[in-house]
Formats: C-alpha cells, sequence, structure tokens
C-alpha cells in the first residue's frame, strides 16, 4: 500500500477496535464476539515493521494517535459486519479526536516501545517504570453476558456525562457523533477508556496497567467515577461508582523481559 492508503487503513483499524458498531441484540447463535483490545495494534505495527512497511510511516501513524487527534477519510463503522461497500465509499478528510484512548494507548506504547522493531518517535510516551497495576473492586455489577468478551473500564468526571442509555455516540467524532459543547469537552478531558484488563467474576475485582500520572490526576478529586461498559450494545454493565482504585505496588519495570507485551487479558 501506499503511504496514505496504509494510514488510512490503520486509522480504519483503530476504530473498529475502539468504537465498534452498536449490534442490535444478542443472538447467541449467530452473533460473533472479537475479544480484542488494543494491544493487537501493537502486533499489527509489529507485523507491518516486519514485512517491510518503513518505520517513519508506523511511528507516524503512532504518534498521530498519541496526541489525540487524527486527520483521515476513514470512520468508525456503521454495519455489523463491516461492508465492503462502506470501506470504499469516498469520504472527506475528517478531524476527530481520539482522546478518550490515548492514556491506555500510551501506557501499552511505554511497554511495548522496547519490542517494536522500529523506534517511536514521540513525546507522549510516559516512562516504562511510571506504569503501574491498579485494582479497583466493583459493586452493582449485572450477571447478565459476564461471560463474554465484550467489555470496556470507562472512567468519567459524572458532571459532564450526560444521562443517556447508549454511550458510543458520546465516542463518536464524526458526522454521526453529538457535537455539543459539552460533549466536545468530555471527549477532550473527561473520559478515559481502557480495554485491556482482567476480571475476576467471583471477587468483582478488575485489574490493569495504566500510567501513573493519569491515575493520580483522576484520584485527586472527587468528580472521577468508573463503570464497567459493555462494547455490543454499548450499555453499562456495572453501575457508575467512585473511583477508588488500589495501587498494587507493581511497576512495569518489575516484570520479566519474557512477558513484555503479553498483558492481552480481557474479561
Amino acid at each position: 500500500m501506499t503511504r496514505e492508503k496504509l494510514e488510512t487503513w490503520l486509522y480504519r483499524l483503530f476504530l473498529k477496535l475502539t468504537i465498534p458498531a452498536h449490534k442490535q441484540a444478542i443472538q447467541s447463535w449467530v452473533l460473533i464476539y472479537s475479544p480484542l483490545n488494543l494491544t493487537i495494534f501493537y502486533r499489527l505495527l509489529f507485523h507491518l515493521s516486519n514485512v517491510g512497511y518503513p518505520a517513519h510511516w508506523l511511528s507516524g501513524v503512532l504518534d498521530n494517535l498519541l496526541k489525540g487527534r487524527i486527520i483521515t477519510t476513514a470512520r468508525p463503522p456503521r454495519s455489523e459486519p463491516l461492508k465492503i461497500k462502506e470501506t470504499k465509499t469516498s469520504m472527506p478528510g475528517l478531524s476527530q479526536s481520539v482522546q478518550p484512548f490515548v492514556a491506555e494507548l500510551s501506557t501499552l506504547a511505554s511497554i511495548w516501545q522496547s519490542a517494536l522493531p522500529f523506534g517511536v518517535l514521540s513525546t507522549e510516551i510516559p516512562r516504562t517504570q511510571d506504569i503501574r497495576k491498579y485494582r479497583i473492586n466493583f459493586t452493582g455489577v449485572s450477571g447478565y453476558v459476564d461471560n463474554t468478551a465484550v467489555f470496556v473500564l470507562a472512567f468519567h468526571q459524572a458532571l459532564m456525562l450526560p444521562s443517556q442509555r447508549s454511550f458510543r455516540t458520546l465516542l463518536l467524532d464524526d458526522e454521526e457523533g453529538q457535537k455539543s459543547p459539552q460533549i466536545s469537552t468530555l471527549r477532550k478531558e473527561g473520559l478515559h477508556i481502557v480495554t485491556t484488563w482482567e476480571w475476576s467474576r467471583s471477587s468483582k475485582t478488575a485489574t490493569f496497567w495504566l500510567r501513573r500520572d493519569v491515575m493520580e490526576e483522576m484520584q485527586r478529586g472527587s468528580s472521577w467515577r468508573v463503570m464497567m461498559l459493555r462494547t455490543d450494545n454499548w450499555e453499562k454493565q456495572s453501575g457508575s461508582q467512585k473511583l477508588n482504585a488500589v495501587d498494587t505496588g507493581e511497576t512495569w519495570t518489575n516484570i520479566k523481559p519474557a512477558a513484555t507485551g503479553v498483558t492481552t487479558s480481557k474479561p
């Protein structure tokens, strides 16, 4: 692919991973779940480098994503399963915010940086020693479909979050997204989504890696809350509760080198 086509393809995959299309109903006999999280994006960059794509192309895409805003003709998926016609439809270039995913994406960039076969030129990557493991105990979690891999953690500022059933339109920054100043501010500074985490159904405990500065900023005040979201119908799986994450004391620098890049667990 040319550089332009490669960038569009990668942005489309990123948006498909982070903002999957809304599924109308659960039909277990026909529905195919794809339990992918953002670690797959780094595995893809690893592969593209190995097959010969230039390092500065791949580094440029990642740096743009880490800055929280991309200009692209790609859009979050609007059909499920994704129709080929949709991918071939000519769309104008559009500036879209991906800020809600930057906290996790930059955390993973720090974890994966030493494993990637190319250098990443970006000032948005935190130090590895600042990546820490956290634990959250949930209350009021629904047991409905809790054995399927369709969940993410959503950290949000309570006063910015409007009351609505589907969460997806809050993340969309295209022609189908909400455009109010409140939602734009929410996407820019009041929302973090974590896709890579482990869930204990017995203890209702979530564990995940995240950059320390983001977590400390969220826990500094009382306005941040956390909940579990489903990414099939984009409804809440748990109530929104006060953020009270516990630092387990583990840092990524304490992990054995052989474990680099294997944090792919998802509930």
